[in-house]
């Protein structure tokens, strides 16, 4: 059976450096979908979204479409 991965275009961002602090902003629909999972956890909604990235990568659940840039 195949993994289902999250395709997304790659693009060079730069990394924060110690003390900075990084914003985004979400679209409606999963600012919503992230509301709930918070409530449902109890975490804040910034750990929570920090969980699913660092734990997406570390499952190797992203691929990065190099041919998009």
């Amino acid at each position: 059976m195949e993994e289902k991965k999250i395709v997304l275009p790659a693009k060079a961002l730069q990394h924060l450096q110690p003390g900075q602090s990084g914003m985004l902003r979400l679209k409606p629909k999963a600012y919503n979908a992230l509301v709930d999972l918070a409530n449902e956890s109890g975490m804040a909604m910034s750990h929570m979204a920090s969980e699913i990235i660092i734990q997406a990568i570390d499952k190797n659940l992203i691929q990065f479409d190099r041919s998009a840039r």
